[in-house]
């Protein structure tokens, strides 16, 4: 192996390793900072986030929201967990999320990446590397209402 295809194979495992440590998709969010795991036992099982299943789409999330938490008094959201630009300065105080032309506290228009390569390229791009920097992080996308 040459010392070319042998930077290639560290890249993939780099980015394999990535997608496992980080991964991004979709979770059910039962209660702030809660996430739903599993069933086992007829019991709902919760988790931080990096524990949560994680689902590929919105719908899947959705359906599993009917299967197993389909009672009253329980108003799950369906989050999408994917990379953001967050202002270095906010990582101390309130959080606020890059929307495309300035810095903003509101991440319902934060602009969002699919890969951490993908945000750190548009940061380049935009000159955005000394305000910014890029993060994972759970939006709140749909909460769905459970009734009787």
């Amino acid at each position: 192996m040459d010392h070319q295809e042998f930077q290639k194979k560290v890249a993939e495992t780099e980015k394999e390793i990535s997608v496992q440590v980080h991964p991004i998709g979709y979770v059910i969010e039962l209660s702030r900072g809660q996430y739903f795991r599993k069933v086992q036992n007829q019991r709902i099982c919760c988790a931080a986030l990096f524990r949560a299943k994680y689902y590929p789409t919105w719908e899947a999330a959705e359906e599993d929201v009917w299967t197993y938490l389909g009672y009253v008094g329980l108003d799950p959201y369906i989050c999408s967990v994917c990379w953001t630009l967050i202002l270095v300065e906010s990582l101390e105080s309130e959080w606020q999320y890059w929307d495309g032309s300035t810095y903003v506290p509101d991440d319902r228009d934060a602009v969002r990446f699919s890969s951490y390569e993908e945000a750190v390229d548009y940061q380049k791009k935009y000159l955005l590397q000394k305000t910014g920097t890029a993060e994972l992080h759970c939006f709140r996308d749909k909460q769905i209402i459970l009734a009787a």
